[in-house]
């Protein structure tokens, strides 16, 4: 069995029924939507957990998840998916944080 992975791009007018306008099926497109849909996920949860540890700490698990399903979904971000990780990337954000901070002294 085939497995076949696709972004619909949909109209969601107010009220009506939601339309689809346009499907991406090309694997790089796919790649780069999914590579922008997990930094974005690991974005809100940097975010939120500034403001509420818990809650931060369930947005950066639902970002670990999504990393670990599309990289299930297409390979090509297994090779970089442990450096995508959102624990690896509030460390590095700490560290850069810090560096910046150290420069400025």
């Amino acid at each position: 069995m085939k497995t076949s992975v696709s972004v619909l791009l949909v109209y969601e007018p107010d009220g009506l029924k939601p339309l689809v306008v346009a499907r991406l099926d090309r694997r790089s497109l796919l790649v780069e939507f999914a590579k922008a849909a997990i930094s974005e996920a690991q974005a809100r949860a940097m975010l939120v957990v500034g403001a509420d540890r818990v809650l931060g700490d369930l947005q950066r698990e639902e970002a670990n998840r999504l990393l670990r399903v599309l990289s299930r979904l297409l390979p090509e971000l297994r090779q970089d998916s442990a450096e995508r990780s959102v624990e690896h990337h509030r460390t590095h954000h700490r560290a850069t944080a810090g560096d910046s901070c150290r420069r400025k002294t």
